[in-house]
């Protein structure tokens, strides 16, 4: 029973993944890419 569970509980937790992953690392790699534009805008600029 307890193996089911755990199996139920990691097939939950692929599925979780599966969907948040996705956006999250998009969101992280455009934030990244966002902030490397800025900086060097801003040292660009002569104001960093």
């Amino acid at each position: 029973m307890a193996a089911i569970f755990e199996l139920v509980v990691r097939a939950g937790l692929v599925v979780v993944t599966a969907i948040a992953a996705p956006p999250t690392i998009l969101a992280y790699t455009w934030r990244r890419g966002e902030t490397t534009v800025r900086s060097g805008g801003c040292s660009g600029g002569g104001m960093g």
